[in-house]
């Protein structure tokens, strides 16, 4: 059965995280009172886990990766930390074979995935 999991982070720049095998990131956040936080849709019935790369990069600070390596790496969210008027934003850094689109957060309900995908302007 499929159920939608929250995986706290630290608030460091580099970071691997243990989800179940398959487990799909739909994005990140913080919560109020906690640190930065992802969910994921997970198998409730994959009882193996797996490594995943997390990058925290806060905006306007420099960061030492290289800037080709953003190819491989998937844009899980931005959040604000409004006490000290700070924004990060949260990556995945993908294995080297894995396709990006393989990984890609699912498009909410109301976004068809055509639509920013397509060439041609959507009216």
């Amino acid at each position: 059965m499929k159920k939608v999991m929250q995986y706290e982070l630290a608030q460091i720049t580099r970071q691997t995280t243990k989800l179940p095998v398959g487990a799909q990131i739909l994005g990140a956040d913080v919560r109020s009172g906690s640190g930065p936080t992802i969910w994921a849709v997970i198998d409730d019935d994959q009882n193996k886990v797996e490594d995943r790369n997390i990058l925290i990069m806060q905006t306007g600070v420099p960061v030492d990766v290289p800037l080709g390596s953003f190819k491989k790496m998937i844009h899980l969210g931005t959040y604000h930390e409004n006490a000290f008027g700070k924004s990060f934003s949260v990556f995945e850094e993908l294995p080297d074979g894995h396709f990006p689109e393989s990984r890609l957060p699912a498009p909410s309900a109301s976004v068809n995935i055509t639509d920013f995908r397509s060439k041609d302007p959507v009216v």
